[in-house]
């Protein structure tokens, strides 16, 4: 659990220096990608990235809210470390055994696993022949993943890691996983 000192949850974080850096080292890596579409969350950090990664390019962004990352009710935006004292059972699920976690007001892992999927696979039926970019985050993102790998949510924070600004290339037809 390296992000103790962190705010949890999906609310109006910004892009940062570093985090704009490293937008602009996954722009190159998709240099000489057509992309066929571009999704991205409502959220304000999310949309901030599709647009860095598209620049100079000739396609529009859809914000898909079904994209965005887990609602952790009355935890958002809170402290790791106020979590962990305030409820460290619950909060010991969350990271340790994130199918038991039991939201206060919030979505459990399944509810954001359920919801990324179906967006996903709208969006392959949709566009099921070109190469579509989604901008996400971490926790929905590996909960697709790990449909897709047919695993089951306990592996929800093991390696791979999903890292902000990181790049994960998921085929959906022959589910190959590709992590920078």
């Amino acid at each position: 659990m390296e992000q103790r000192e962190a705010d949890a949850g999906m609310g109006g974080f910004t892009v940062d220096g570093r985090g704009y850096r490293a937008s602009k080292r996954v722009k190159r890596k998709l240099e000489g990608i057509p992309f066929t579409a571009v999704f991205c969350s409502t959220s304000g950090r999310a949309l901030k990235t599709a647009e860095t990664l598209t620049e100079r390019r000739n396609i529009d962004i859809t914000r898909e809210p079904d994209l965005r990352e887990i609602n952790l009710g009355a935890w958002e935006g809170r402290k790791f470390d106020e979590l962990e004292k305030e409820s460290p059972d619950n909060f010991r699920r969350f990271w340790e055994e994130p199918q038991e976690y039991v939201p206060n007001h919030g979505e459990s892992v399944e509810e954001v696993q359920n919801r990324g999927t179906e967006v996903v696979s709208r969006i392959a039926e949709e566009y099921p022949d070109g190469d579509v970019l989604i901008v996400s985050h971490s926790c929905i993102l590996k909960s697709i993943i790990l449909e897709y790998q047919e695993r089951p949510l306990e592996g929800l924070w093991e390696p791979p890691h999903i890292y902000p600004a990181g790049l994960t290339i998921l085929d959906t037809k022959t589910e190959r996983l590709i992590f920078h």
